[in-house]
């Protein structure tokens, strides 16, 4: 190739999540803004999940258990809303989570680096705009609409996903976890959320920050594996609602968090809750667009268990649980990859918003429970010969770039 030749190198895979994970994630504000798109967006959602799911049935692969799983989930909470309960279910959310599961599904073995590269590109697009909305007075925080988004507590769980996908993008591109787009995104991030008005979005950020920089060079211990932090924070949640160890945290609360030790009146709504999940164990209420009716005004339960419980019961918690060990044990094994620290970081901070919060609209959270749940393991030699034992950030790189690289050029292997 001749000197001062351009390539431009097309990647369908990243372009196609660009557009789907656009159609599908949506910040909350976008249906005011552009309101006349609103139903040709559902229809385009929902034929998007058709097609999605028609690929991957005649696809005939080995099917992913955490998939599986997610979608006995929707079968089980849609069927008691539908047949029992006569509700009107959150069709769009649950739509979106299938969708991209199955899309991640699909792409993730043999192309995951552009999968992962057309997520980031379209958080990084979003961010960059509420960055700028919010400079120019468009997205003032002492409003209830900021932006792009009509909820200020949405803010975290949209962009969550966006900084795992960014930094994960730059490890696999450019083998280092700060690049422009990286740093960008973070920079972005940490103003939109540090000095914004959510209580929660500040402890959320907490969560993903401190053990980012305390264990980004090094392998997370097993204490702070996906499921166990889902154990951790629904006895947070025990704690608070049962003992009321806010009390004793009340300067924290008060101070930074800028909230009363009732969490905004929170503790009455699970109360609300709780005495209806006792009526109906099992099977929970079904899927409602709003549980205003039995929640005294309230859209949800606001605690992330809580809703699970609500909604699909017992039985509906189980199968959240089952994804969520199966992602725990799977990125467990590939800890020696840093893209498994920052996933296993990133579901860690959803979990600590779920504390207080229902994480309705976290469209992207099982879907990343699912690509959570296959990183790493593309194919059989990669999984041969990438050596998890290394603690230099420099090395695990390295090895993990040399390795896919092999595993693209070489057949894959039965490893016994």
């Amino acid at each position: 190739m001749k000197k001062g030749h351009f390539i431009i190198k097309v990647k369908p895979v990243a372009i196609l999540a660009f557009f789907l994970v656009a159609l599908l994630v949506r910040p909350s504000g976008m249906g005011d803004l552009l309101s006349t798109l609103n139903t040709p967006v559902k229809y385009l959602q929902i034929l998007s999940a058709i097609i999605i799911a028609f690929f991957a049935i005649i696809y005939k692969r080995q099917p992913n258990l955490s998939l599986v799983l997610l979608l006995a989930y929707y079968v089980v909470v849609f069927g008691v809303s539908y047949f029992i309960k006569k509700s009107e279910p959150m069709f769009a959310e649950a739509c979106s989570c299938i969708a991209l599961s199955l899309f991640s599904y699909l792409a993730y073995e043999k192309h995951g680096d552009d999968l992962i590269e057309g997520y980031s590109k379209y958080y990084l697009f979003i961010i960059v705009i509420q960055m700028i909305m919010t400079i120019f007075g468009f997205g003032l925080y002492e409003r209830a609409a900021t932006g792009l988004f009509s909820n200020r507590n949405h803010m975290i769980r949209f962009f969550l996903p966006g900084l795992c996908f960014t930094f994960l993008d730059s490890v696999d591109r450019k083998n280092n976890i700060w690049t422009v787009s990286s740093v960008l995104y973070a920079a972005c991030f940490t103003y939109l959320i540090l000095f914004g008005a959510s209580g929660t979005g500040k402890m959320a950020y907490l969560a993903f920050a401190i053990p980012f920089f305390l264990f980004y060079k090094r392998e997370l211990p097993r204490l702070l594996s996906v499921f166990n932090c889902a154990i951790y924070s629904a006895i947070a949640f025990v704690l608070i609602h049962f003992f009321r160890i806010q009390y004793y945290l009340d300067f924290i609360i008060v101070n930074f968090l800028h909230k009363d030790p009732s969490f905004t009146k929170r503790i009455y709504i699970w109360e609300r809750a709780i005495s209806y999940i006792k009526e109906n164990p099992l099977f929970g209420l079904g899927s409602y667009t709003s549980y205003a009716n039995y929640l005294n005004g309230n859209m949800h339960a606001h605690q992330y268990w809580l809703q699970l419980l609500i909604s699909g019961g017992f039985i509906g918690l189980i199968l959240i649980l089952l994804i969520y060990f199966i992602a725990s044990k799977n990125l467990q094994s590939n800890k020696g990859l840093i893209g498994s620290t920052i996933i296993t970081i990133t579901i860690i901070s959803y979990l600590v918003s779920g504390i207080d919060e229902a994480l309705t609209h976290s469209e992207m959270l099982l879907p990343l429970l699912v690509l959570a749940s296959m990183y790493g393991n593309s194919n059989e030699y990669f999984m041969a010969t990438v050596r998890r034992t290394r603690s230099s950030l420099f090395h695990r790189l390295n090895d993990g770039t040399k390795g896919e690289k092999n595993a693209r050029s070489q057949p894959s292997k039965n490893i016994r």
